[in-house]
């Protein structure tokens, strides 16, 4: 497990290599996606809320973005 996922990762034998295939075609890139569906869906419910609301979107969207930046640099 220890080089999972590292380029040039050395798998020993057959079922590793069918571990490895498995992994990629079922696992590879779906948390990029996951996560491009669930900001997205979050955005637009933020949109409609505000739109119920009758309040300023931007206003709303830039507090939110200037929160998730300031997320983004503690986690660095």
């Amino acid at each position: 497990m220890r080089n999972f996922d590292l380029p040039g990762q050395i798998w020993a034998g057959p079922v590793d290599g069918v571990a490895l295939w498995l992994t990629r075609a079922f696992a590879a890139g779906k948390f990029w996606r996951l996560l491009s569906f669930l900001f997205g869906i979050g955005f637009a419910l933020q949109l409609e809320r505000v739109r119920a609301r009758d309040a300023g979107f931007y206003r709303v969207y830039l507090r939110r973005a200037g929160v998730l930046l300031l997320f983004a640099r503690c986690t660095i």
